[in-house]
């Protein structure tokens, strides 16, 4: 069959349908050709209010084409969240939409940016894969724009707050409200949420300044559970100060304490106007007392006593709740006390009574409880032993200033006989008397401390002392060289004589390897440059008058235990010796010479030490209470 063209040719009829084969080829090539070469165009898909983001909203993507499934979606700042298709061409296949939803609710007026990589046809494309950011922003924070009453006005108890903001709190956007000081109070919120208002239960405290904190917090939740992911902090984001009117209040009253005059007046002072029919309502004296209450202008009441009761205690009570003129009330009762006037007496002392160690440059001081009169009272005192001085008042509290200063570790006793005149005509009634005892007086000789050079020369290091204390400049190696080492070993309970010379090793342990020196030897050693003495059995007043002489005295006892750890001499002899022996320099006492307290040495090893009597009678007897004294 053949078909016949524009000019009655004839056009075979396989030619005509290889013409349509090679048009559909051509345009499966040219559509095949278009696919294989387009990108997805993607453009963000999400609800927004005012142009802001819901906390709660899901992110799409929507593509001009279907997409190919290999998407990578990060959200900076960061957030994780799950990624899934939609709009599919054909069943679960060509998707056309990617959305993003994150695993917590967004954060509140932040801007988002979500990148997606990876962008290629669902078709085989000879295109690269791109990438695209879109950016959004979420929903606003609430601003606080106005909170009423104002503050620059002072406000009543029961005021209350309104607080206004710009916009609805989206949800996970918290607020809440705290006073300072603390008060309970209630809430209550308008239809859109931009308004609240705080009712105080009960009223506020006069003359009270109040600081009310806003405080907001972010609460998080899980998108697919509403469950709260994270709770935030509470961040203070307003507050300002109030303070409420002043409450009237007692400025003064008088009289007060313990000697008030049996005729003085009762006046009470208020800070603010009062209203005085209340004032007489509300003031109550005890025990009643005869007289008239009487208002000295508008914020002053008198009391004018016929008489009180000597040597009483009166009470006065103002009411809670009683007015001012303008209305407020006194908050809560008053109370005040006085006593009335009795006898004279000694209110106190200084010194105190029985006390001891008072220094001689010390000034006696009496106070008595009220006014007296000054000659009368110097004529009526005296101590014992006498003692020259002067006399000088502050207010009631008489002084006396000894001319000389006071002696050592003497016991005064001060006396006040009866019959001193009170102003208000009590006298003193019975004599008053109180005791002191000075300090001690401290003799102490100027030694300078020096460390012993050795591990065991400590008797050697106390000799430098006492000889550079009397002016002799030395030091220990001639010394030691003079009084010399004793050869004898130890062993067997065997060893050198310390009666001799240096026993031991004088770098070495004691009592392993070495011992000490006594006192003879040291006394000797001493002789070659001053006068020296060396003796045993002396008594602590016998070594204080030593040294109260001007003579440092190097004594013997035990820096260990003590412990008796005696030994034979190659001759025999015995030798009492006991562990930690050890010498120092005695340089001074405390108290009298004849009655020590305390004994001052200078240790080779420590330093200036304080031995109470009892322990050092009991260190220094170890060895016989032996020493050398240097003169």
């Amino acid at each position: 069959m053949f078909f016949k063209n524009k000019n009655n040719n004839h056009i075979p009829r396989f030619h005509r349908a290889a013409w349509v084969i090679s048009a559909g080829v051509f345009l499966v090539l040219a559509v095949g050709t278009i696919l294989w070469s387009y990108i997805p165009q993607p453009s963000l898909d999400v609800p927004m209010t005012d142009g802001r983001v819901p906390l709660d909203a899901t992110i799409g993507i929507d593509f001009s084409v279907p997409v190919s499934r290999g998407l990578t979606v990060s959200v900076t700042p960061n957030a994780f969240g799950e990624v899934q298709y939609a709009r599919f061409l054909y069943k679960d296949h060509l998707s056309r939409t990617v959305t993003f939803q994150p695993e917590v609710s967004w954060l509140p007026d932040t801007t988002y940016q979500i990148k997606i990589s990876g962008i290629k046809s669902a078709w085989p494309s000879y295109r690269q894969p791109r990438t695209v950011t879109f950016s959004f922003t979420t929903a606003a924070v609430p601003t606080v724009v106005a909170v009423t009453p104002a503050t620059t006005e002072e406000i009543s108890p029961d005021a209350q707050w309104q607080i206004t903001y710009d916009l609805p709190a989206p949800k996970g956007v918290i607020y809440s409200y705290a006073f300072s000081p603390d008060i309970p109070f209630t809430t209550q919120t308008n239809s859109d949420g931009t308004i609240v208002g705080i009712k105080p239960s009960e009223p506020l405290s006069q003359g009270t300044t109040y600081t009310l904190n806003i405080f907001q917090s972010i609460t998080r939740y899980y998108s697919d559970s509403d469950d709260v992911a994270h709770q935030g902090e509470l961040e203070s984001v307003w507050h300002d100060t109030w303070s409420t009117r002043e409450a009237p209040g007692v400025a003064n009253m008088s009289p007060a304490g313990g000697t008030v005059g049996i005729l003085d007046p009762i006046v009470v002072t208020f800070t603010q106007p009062m209203d005085a029919a209340s004032f007489s309502e509300k003031v109550h004296l005890d025990p009643v007392a005869d007289g008239d209450w009487r208002a000295a202008g508008d914020t002053q009441f008198v009391f004018q006593p016929t008489g009180y009761t000597p040597e009483t205690t009166y009470h006065l009570k103002l009411d809670q709740g009683m007015k001012n003129t303008a209305g407020g009330f006194l908050p809560e009762d008053a109370n005040y006390s006085f006593t009335t006037v009795g006898p004279v007496r000694v209110s106190s002392t200084s010194p105190a009574d029985h006390s001891g160690g008072v220094g001689v440059d010390s000034t006696v001081r009496i106070t008595f409880n009220q006014a007296v009169d000054h000659d009368s009272a110097q004529a009526h005192f005296s101590i014992s032993p006498g003692v020259a001085g002067d006399f000088s008042w502050d207010g009631n509290t008489l002084a006396f200033q000894p001319a000389d200063l006071l002696a050592f570790n003497t016991g005064y006793t001060v006396r006040l006989t009866s019959g001193i005149a009170g102003i208000q005509g009590f006298d003193l009634a019975d004599e008053y008397a109180f005791g002191f005892t000075t300090e001690f007086s401290i003799t102490r000789l100027n030694v300078i401390f020096n460390h012993q050079d050795h591990n065991l020369s400590c008797e050697v290091a106390s000799l430098v002392m006492a000889l550079t204390y009397k002016g002799v400049s030395i030091t220990e190696t001639p010394l030691i060289n003079a009084i010399g080492f004793d050869p004898t070993p130890k062993s067997n309970g065997v060893w050198g004589n310390p009666n001799v010379a240096f026993v031991g090793d004088i770098d070495g342990h004691q009592p392993s390897t070495g011992y000490g020196v006594y006192w003879d030897p040291i006394a000797k050693a001493a002789q070659a440059y001053r006068t020296a003495q060396a003796f045993t059995g002396w008594t602590v007043a016998q070594l204080a008058a030593e040294i109260k002489k001007g003579n440092p005295v190097v004594v013997w006892g035990t820096a260990g235990t003590g412990t008796r750890i005696d030994w034979k001499t190659p001759q025999g002899g015995n030798v009492v010796a006991v562990n930690g022996e050890h010498a120092r320099v005695a340089i001074g006492f405390i108290g009298s010479a004849d009655n020590p307290t305390k004994i001052i040495t200078m240790d080779p090893i420590y330093g200036e030490k304080y031995f109470t009597r009892s322990s050092f009678e009991w260190n220094w007897g170890l060895l016989g209470n032996s020493g050398v004294v240097v003169e």
